[in-house]
């Protein structure tokens, strides 16, 4: 029941602050709170089980193989998976951006011991063999997420408290899927979420209100800041806001253009703000892309 550095990532992925094996929930915990050096795919092979992420910082995609990475994972969500059979799993993670979180690993095993296999095979009941939840992780699972990066080198009573986190993530993130599975959108929703999404991301350079989207989509906006946050992991005003600091983003490092330009077609006046807004959710001043 030790942390220790891992080693042997692909060049460019996050690499992991520390890994702890805790015996008393059987988990493997990972903290991360590093840089990507550069566009990295990777690939693995996972086993029956339950894997929670508590995302602090980052952008990346994961999935399994088939699915081309469709898992969103972005700034303060809290994602689980439970998978039924051995699956083949595909991350994405994009040049420059800064990951900080913790994820969790779960054999069934351990969640049999645990006295949560009962809650992991009801997920599977009405067939298939992965179950996802996506959803804005809390203050207090944002905070427990924090305080398990500082814990470096814990001695006996530091390695129950991560025992206990860990315990608390994983309930966490059973109970996302569990509540997810129970509450599965209906198509027509999830048809208008989607063409919400489309709609933001086709004209970013529209200055979105929740109510012309909601509209567009045939949705109230209640309905759509609702659900849209539940879908998507991240309000209708974040996912716009994120989408246009990640075209700039784009643009600054492909095209010849200066950070006011940047700023401006991602709908900023002012580029002081839009400097903040960058460096707030890449870690890093947008000039640092042209250098």
């Amino acid at each position: 029941m030790e942390l220790k550095p891992v080693g042997g990532p692909p060049v460019g992925a996050p690499q992991p602050s520390f890994v702890y094996v805790s015996k008393a929930t059987g988990s493997v915990v990972r903290g991360v709170s590093s840089w990507i050096e550069r566009d990295v795919v990777t690939h693995s092979i996972l086993h029956p089980g339950l894997f929670v992420s508590v995302v602090l910082r980052g952008a990346a995609k994961a999935g399994p193989s088939e699915w081309n990475a469709s898992i969103e994972y972005c700034d303060g969500n809290l994602v689980a998976f439970a998978v039924a059979e051995t699956t083949d799993w595909v991350g994405v993670l994009s040049e420059g951006a800064a990951m900080r979180g913790v994820g969790i690993s779960v054999p069934f095993s351990a969640l049999a011991s645990l006295g949560l296999s009962e809650s992991f095979q009801r997920l599977f009941e009405s067939g298939g063999r992965i179950a996802i939840g996506r959803a804005s992780a809390d203050a207090r699972l944002q905070g427990i997420c924090e305080n398990m990066l500082q814990m470096r080198a814990p001695d006996d009573c530091g390695r129950v408290l991560l025992d206990a986190y860990s315990m608390e993530a994983i309930v966490a993130g059973l109970r996302l899927l569990r509540d997810g599975h129970k509450k599965e959108l209906r198509p027509f929703l999830k048809d208008r979420l989607s063409r919400a999404r489309d709609l933001i991301e086709t004209e970013l350079t529209g200055q979105w209100t929740v109510d012309e989207l909601a509209g567009k989509v045939g949705l109230g906006a209640r309905s759509l800041r609702a659900h849209f946050r539940n879908e998507f992991g991240q309000s209708v005003t974040e996912y716009a806001r994120n989408a246009r600091l990640d075209r700039a983003r784009a643009a600054l490092a492909q095209r010849n253009i200066t950070v006011s330009e940047a700023a401006y077609d991602a709908g900023y006046n002012n580029p002081a703000n839009f400097a903040t807004a960058f460096r707030r959710r890449f870690g890093y001043a947008p000039s640092k892309v042209q250098s």
